[in-house]
């Protein structure tokens, strides 16, 4: 018995590890920084420096960002910053170490507390985690064959994944903004979002080229707040092995985070640095012809199958979905509304069997300042959800949000809105049953001898496949000595056959 196997390749998660990384500053503001009259918001960015994976073993270099922003006495804005550096190591059974490696993280406790006029405790617990992607491969038997197993084989087009890498790259500038006259003194709040302009792959190096749109939201010297659009170009040469002219390449930004920091001079300078990470794949166009089924007319078979999931196509989409929420945490009248901004989005995407989801939660940041100019922070939690179509599972996503809005009621309350923009990776195509291994061995006796004729009655609607499955019998003498062409009845018949 001779088969013919062919290589099914699939993009596929190997494995996805989580450890908790606690995080603990001890703020001792400068001299020139004034003494903090109330806490704010403090927030802690993670971001990775490093990522290694060897022995079974993902080590992660990382830095948090801990940004103090208080108020001092007077009621002026201030924010403190200062970074910490950690390593994590995550264990995984995954041996591969051709895998890329995906490192996400995610703040999920935070607590600060004033430990005098100039010294303030940051606790948090960092949820670090590192998934194994690759292409992965798998022998189908494919046909044809002889002897006496019969295939029931498919056949259908799919893209082929070639290649899946990570790439990271930053880029640093200082960049000047224009703010009306206003002297700008404090960074409350930054986001980035990339524009790719061109991309093109030359001999396994992938050439990017955009800008990064960042927002500033920064309070002026006589108090004031405003949201401040910068704007930092890029171009990056990345190498991508394995990514040739001719394949299908998608690219997708799955981080994009932004550090600005004011400079001395000349005024209203900012240091701008964004990172970011892209994710990387290719695919080909190739003919898939599969064995789904399979059985034996004579003596005992073994059969394996097992599940595979080509894909029909991958496809990279930006959708937008508008999210709203409304906040009540104050009296009517004497506040004016100086800033709002979003912070701490997180999102994780799910597959199931009616099709999966994006889901996530963000944190609207509402700041308000009293007639006496004294400014207080809001803080609104906010989950969404976005579905992924049926049959579609999602690869990677990303989650930017454009236009962050605020207004005033009456009641004490204030309407939120903003705009988040989804990219996200897809891969098409339904699961599929192949026969990737077949063990089979003839009986002894002869098979004329055990040939026997059947009469079956049949209706309409019948697999003649499965007539043949449960009979022992071949689907090419079935529809030989009952002159019949399609493998599905499309009447009731009676149906004469030889079988063993």
């Amino acid at each position: 018995m001779e088969l013919e196997f062919t290589t099914v390749k699939e993009l596929r998660q190997f494995d996805g590890m989580v450890r908790e990384q606690p995080v603990e500053a001890d703020l001792i503001l400068p001299e020139y920084f004034p003494p903090v009259g109330r806490i704010l918001k403090c927030f802690v960015v993670p971001t990775e420096e490093s990522v290694a994976f060897a022995d079974g073993r993902v080590s992660v270099a990382g830095v948090a960002s801990v940004r103090l922003l208080y108020a001092d006495d007077e009621g002026g804005l201030h924010c403190y910053q200062t970074e910490t550096k950690y390593t994590r190591i995550l264990p995984t059974e995954c041996r591969d170490e051709k895998a890329a490696v995906k490192v996400t993280q995610e703040v999920r406790t935070l607590n600060c507390r004033a430990l005098g006029p100039k010294r303030v405790e940051v606790k948090a617990n960092i949820a670090v985690r590192a998934e194994l992607w690759d292409v992965a491969e798998t022998a189908a038997v494919s046909g044809p064959m002889g002897g006496d197993l019969q295939l029931r084989t498919e056949t259908a087009e799919y893209a082929e994944p070639v290649c899946v890498c990570f790439r990271d790259f930053t880029e640093n500038d200082s960049l000047r903004c224009d703010a009306g006259g206003k002297k700008l003194r404090t960074v409350i709040a930054v986001s980035a979002v990339p524009v790719v302009e061109k991309t093109e792959v030359v001999s396994n190096k992938l050439l990017i080229r955009g800008q990064d749109r960042v927002t500033v939201v920064c309070a002026a010297e006589d108090g004031s707040v405003g949201s401040y659009e910068l704007s930092l170009p890029f171009s990056e040469v990345l190498d991508c092995y394995g990514v040739s002219e001719t394949a299908a390449c998608h690219v997708l930004f799955t981080r994009c985070e932004a550090e600005v920091l004011p400079a001395e001079e000349p005024e209203n300078t900012f240091e701008t640095t964004v990172r970011h990470t892209l994710l990387v794949t290719a695919d080909t166009r190739k003919e898939l012809t599969l064995a789904s089924d399979a059985y034996s007319l004579r003596g005992q078979t073994e059969c394996r199958f097992t599940e595979i999931a080509p894909a029909l196509s991958f496809s990279q989409e930006i959708m937008e979905e508008r999210i709203t929420a409304e906040l009540e945490a104050f009296d009517e009248g004497g506040v004016a509304l100086r800033s709002v901004f979003v912070s701490e989005v997180t999102h994780s995407a799910t597959d199931g069997a009616d099709g999966g989801s994006v889901d996530g939660s963000l944190c609207f940041n509402v700041l308000l300042a009293d007639q006496t100019g004294h400014c207080t922070l809001l803080t609104k939690a906010v989950a969404f959800s976005h579905p992924i179509p049926r049959g579609s599972r999602c690869v990677a996503c990303d989650i930017t949000v454009k236009n962050a809005a605020g207004e005033l009621l009456h009641g004490g309350k204030v309407a939120l809105s903003c705009i988040l923009s989804l990219a996200m990776l897809t891969q098409t195509g339904e699961p599929v049953r192949a026969l990737t291994e077949v063990k089979a061995s003839e009986e002894a006796e002869p098979a004329e001898k055990r040939q026997r004729a059947v009469v079956y009655f049949a209706e309409k609607g019948e697999s003649l496949w499965q007539i043949a499955k449960e009979n022992r019998a071949s689907v090419a003498a079935i529809q030989e000595m009952n002159d019949l062409t399609a493998d599905v009845l499309e009447s009731d018949a009676r149906l004469v056959f030889s079988c063993f």
